[in-house]
């Protein structure tokens, strides 16, 4: 995974993995393009710096970015939970709902904010996901044939789309309540599952059947960057859902309440 740390170091299981490319055709992409994908490197060799293994090209190095394989969605997120980025709403107030629509009302201009909220409904009658084309990013449909297959306007034939997920919900805190859609990144914090794994390996190919993990989300709590919409709606951006605390089960040999003498065993 290309990392922002320090130019090509990259992370794995952990660990910080620093290559170094000695020309540019074996790295041609930029590093803005490059943070939080996938790169697959081939034929590099191991040497050390600084007292610190690394590796390096050779002439038959090769990289590529975002490899065509089916596993690339659900290996980024593996991967992303590994990224050091800032933590949802760590340097913005968390608002209200009412407050939030109060200060939209008076400026709309002022879309995005920060509130703590409960998630009370899932709508079934939408859509859970949506599949795009790895390429342009556009939207892809899906071609009904004898082999069913995704298809892109502007680049056909899509044989490893890219699935995200889009769920509409209805969030709610003590001040008031909001139709919110939650997008891939806030439902993969929510559910700690890809769409890719949701719809591929678990097989929940239809948008319009709601799986019942996706009501797995409903009741929970947690931090929410969201942006305002003109119909008074939300998009939730990224989430942070606070820790599940497990009460600790009583040791029956160091209880306090002790029997009275009466009804001791024995007497």
């Amino acid at each position: 995974m290309f990392s922002s740390l320090l130019p090509h170091t990259y992370w794995n299981r952990k660990n910080v993995i620093e290559i170094t490319f000695w020309m540019q055709t074996m790295f041609p992409y930029e590093k803005e393009k490059a943070v939080g994908q996938l790169l697959a490197v081939t034929a590099t060799i191991v040497t050390t710096f600084q007292d610190n293994l690394q590796l390096e090209s050779t002439d038959a190095t090769t990289a590529v970015l975002n490899p065509p394989i089916p596993e690339l969605q659900s290996y980024i997120y593996k991967f992303s939970k590994l990224e050091r980025s800032e933590t949802v709403g760590q340097r913005k107030p968390l608002l209200p709902i009412a407050e939030i629509k109060a200060k939209y009302r008076q400026d709309t201009t002022r879309t995005k904010f920060t509130c703590k909220a409960t998630v009370t409904e899932i709508s079934a009658d939408r859509k859970w996901f949506y599949v795009t084309c790895p390429k342009c990013k556009g939207k892809v449909h899906l071609q009904r044939a004898e082999i069913p297959r995704f298809v892109c306007e502007d680049d056909g034939h899509v044989p490893n789309p890219t699935f995200m997920y889009c769920v509409n919900t209805t969030i709610e805190d003590e001040s008031d309540k909001a139709k919110a859609v939650f997008f891939n990144e806030a439902m993969e914090q929510m559910l700690e599952k890809s769409c890719y794994d949701m719809v591929v390996k678990d097989g929940h190919t239809d948008p319009e059947t709601t799986p019942a993990d996706i009501y797995k989300i409903r009741g929970k709590t947690a931090v929410m960057d969201i942006s305002m919409k003109q119909d008074n709606s939300m998009a939730v951006n990224k989430v942070e859902v606070p820790p599940a605390i497990i009460p600790s089960t009583p040791d029956p040999k160091t209880a306090t309440t002790k029997r009275s003498a009466p009804d001791s065993p024995g007497t």
